[in-house]
């Protein structure tokens, strides 16, 4: 009874009566049935909406459809009594009602916006009060006479009548017979013709999901793996701390699919966590995380093709050891290598050389283990490794920082073990302007590490070893302020200017720092903790640093993991960002014509970069810390990597930083408010001109509304201006 009544209620406020006339809006469809229930209403329509369109012939089917002519059309169903008022039972009886169809263009309208969407509980299109009430007014003007209407406010628009005179036939809309001269004016909606379907379709989905999340329930208590509520967890440099809701620690990959579903069904987020060393903890999330630390196994090393399989939790040390006993190793590394492979090709970790692309672009094969589709398993099939194939799907994955799904297994391609000679050597912005293009083709791993407020910069080169050039001269190692770095003698010379600049602020802490050997990246801690936002102190501390660079030129061999590892200090904030800078090949024609010229070669993008970035530095008064970090990779075919491009095109990585050298809450604070100022100076003043992009694990979000609105604006433009050059760029096909 309350569903009728609401019905009645819906008619009644959607029915327009007008002169003791019942007027409603007819949908397009209910008008094209007509050419079935009723052609002779079909026929005399299509003469007023379509004139001089030929009709068929008396018997023959009307083949004109009116889908495209009602887009422009409204349709008005007009119930008239013989008299012209309500239409009584005895009038019914007599047959002497009729129909009126109203036909006006949709322009016409003084009010009101007709909705877009059809309602599913309702079996015709709902319209403005305003709108039904103008049309039926015009209507009720022209009751008596006109079949043609011309009201104020329908802009002039022909709007014709057609009458159907009903005595027991079809109605207009297509309502079916009349028996007794009755009319149906109530219709079934859509929701009671089949709410019975919908209810139990209703209690089938809601027991399914019950009787899965007891199974998953009774399956994650069969799996190895343990959980800690309300567990806090923090990164490696300590700016980033979580409180979690629910911690698992998985020891399958069983347990692994377990946990997902399990979060899935009962729509809890839940994201994959690896040694917490990203500096903007991109794995924290409140309500749950997934540690992939106890799955570290190497799986599989396949010789013949020199690939190596591996849990997500493996650390790219242990990998490298497990490797080494094959005489294999990785193709590049990263600064640290404690990180887990699952973190380290998932935020696009990278290493340095020019021809060398970023670590995702050495995954082969990878399982992916997702809440909806289970395990998905992407790469290159066998057999078609050697063919230039690209899987879209692949390379979203590559670098999804867990988005996708949690990674359950990796291959790896990796290459010969190798030794390195490593380079170390000082010199300045000048000379670094002018030698640039031949150190970066010289040297196979190449970085540049930027002391600010000062002229030095530290170039660090290392190219592999020829294996009979070893054998002959025998070089295992060779010696050098940097063969032996924590030796005594070579040390206390290296951090002697540390050690006097130290002096002056504290001479306890400079004597014990002198007899414990402290090396430089426990000095310079302890330099910056006096003053860590001065900036006369800081360039100070940078001129110390400057001179301990001075004093370690020299030359070491090791193992190629030995050598691109290094370490990168105290805790710390970074912000590293990429951006494109051409290619080798390019650079070598301008070269070439500036030679041929007699005019000295332009700078690449690179070089120009730092050049504004110390501009700004100095202009700000910024209180800079040393070093910053410039390397290089080649392009990523990983569509999130932050250098994502060709294979053949050059990208080049900076990275800025500021230490926390002291435990002091609100002291840390400032430095990391100081900090998010100097990154937006950067992003703000070079990020547009030079199509700056954030590094994945160095990322933050922006906490001002009005920055991230411009950062969105900023994302909108590139794509927009990506979608443009590639339209302008002929096809390739892949």
């Amino acid at each position: 009874q309350q569903q009728q009544q609401q019905q009645q209620q819906q008619h009644i406020q959607f029915e327009t009566f007008v002169g003791g006339n019942r007027a409603r809006v007819l949908p397009a469809h209910q008008l094209t049935m007509a050419v079935k229930t009723n052609p002779l209403l079909y026929r005399q329509l299509i003469r007023k909406v379509c004139p001089g369109i030929p009709l068929s012939k008396p018997g023959e089917r009307q083949t004109v459809a009116l889908e495209d002519f009602m887009k422009d059309f409204q349709v008005l169903d007009v119930h008239r009594g013989a008299t012209g008022g309500n239409s009584s039972s005895s009038s019914a009886a007599r047959g002497g009602d009729r129909t009126d169809l109203l036909v006006f263009n949709k322009s016409a309208k003084l009010k009101g916006v007709r909705k877009n969407t059809t309602k599913f509980f309702m079996p015709f299109m709902l319209e403005e009060k305003e709108s039904t009430s103008a049309a039926a007014a015009a209507v009720a003007a022209e009751n008596s006479s006109s079949r043609t209407i011309g009201a104020e406010g329908f802009n002039n628009t022909n709007t014709s009548i057609i009458n159907n005179s009903g005595n027991g036939g079809n109605d207009s809309r297509g309502g079916g017979n009349r028996e007794g001269g009755e009319r149906h004016h109530h219709r079934e909606t859509m929701w009671q013709k089949y709410r019975f379907y919908a209810f139990a379709l209703g209690c089938a989905l809601s027991f399914y999901i019950y009787r899965e999340g007891v199974k998953e329930t009774e399956n994650l208590k069969k799996q190895n793996y343990t959980t800690e509520k309300d567990y806090e967890i923090e990164n490696w440099s300590g700016t980033k701390k979580v409180v979690v809701d629910t911690f698992a620690q998985p020891e399958t990959t069983e347990a692994l699919e377990a946990i997902i579903r399990h979060a899935s069904l009962r729509g809890k987020k839940i994201r994959p966590v690896g040694a917490a060393l990203s500096p903007n903890g991109v794995a924290f999330e409140k309500e749950g995380m997934v540690s992939l630390a106890l799955l570290d196994k190497v799986l599989h090393v396949d010789v013949e093709k020199k690939q190596v399989t591996v849990q997500p939790g493996a650390r790219v040390s242990d990998v490298t050891e497990a490797l080494r006993k094959y005489n294999l190793t990785l193709q590049n590394y990263a600064s640290i290598r404690e990180q887990q492979i699952g973190g380290f090709t998932q935020v696009g970790a990278h290493g340095t050389g020019a021809k060398i692309p970023p670590v995702d672009a050495t995954v082969v094969r990878m399982k992916l283990i997702t809440p909806a589709r289970g395990v998905i398993e992407f790469g290159m099939k066998e057999g078609e490794e050697n063919k230039n194939v690209i899987d879209p799907m692949f390379e979203a994955t590559k670098v999804g920082l867990g988005s996708l799904g949690v990674a359950s297994e990796i291959t790896l391609q990796c290459v010969d073990a190798y030794r390195l000679k490593e380079d170390t050597f000082t010199t300045t912005p000048e000379l670094i302007e002018k030698n640039h293009e031949k150190w970066i083709r010289k040297y196979k791993h190449v970085r540049y590490m930027w002391i600010p407020h000062t002229d030095c910069v530290v170039v660090v080169g290392s190219n592999p070893i020829d294996a009979k050039k070893k054998s002959i001269l025998g070089l295992d190692s060779v010696f050098s302020y940097l063969t032996t770095p924590n030796e005594r003698k070579q040390n206390k010379y290296r951090t002697k200017p540390m050690i006097d600049l130290l002096k002056k602020y504290d001479k306890e802490s400079a004597k014990k720092a002198e007899c414990e050997n402290a090396g430089f990246g426990e000095l310079r801690d302890l330099l910056l903790r006096i003053d860590p936002l001065n900036v006369d102190h800081v360039k100070k501390v940078n001129a110390a640093e400057a001179e301990f660079w001075k004093r370690s030129h020299g030359t070491r061999v090791d193992w190629s993991d030995q050598i691109l590892g290094f370490d990168c200090g105290g805790q710390q904030h970074v912000l590293e960002v990429a951006f494109p800078c051409g290619t080798l090949e390019e650079m070598d024609e301008k070269a070439t014509m500036s030679a041929n010229v007699g005019v000295p070669p332009s700078l690449r993008k690179d070089l120009c970069f730092m050049r504004d970035l110390r501009k700004m530095i100095e202009e700000n008064n910024i209180p800079a810390h040393a070093p910053i970090e410039q390397r290089w990779t080649s392009g990523s075919s990983s569509i999130m990597s932050p250098s994502h491009g060709e294979k053949h095109s050059l990208h080049s990585w900076v990275g800025i930083i500021m230490y926390l050298p002291t435990q002091v809450e609100a002291e840390r604070e400032e430095i990391t408010a100081r900090f998010t100022k100097y990154g937006e100076q950067m992003r703000d003043t070079l990020g547009d001109e030079y199509l700056l992009k954030t590094h994945w694990a160095k990322i933050e979000l922006e906490g001002n509304l009005e920055r991230r609105k411009k950062a969105s604006r900023t994302i909108e433009n590139r794509l927009r201006s990506r979608k443009l050059s590639s339209i302008s760029r002929p096809s390739q096909k892949i």
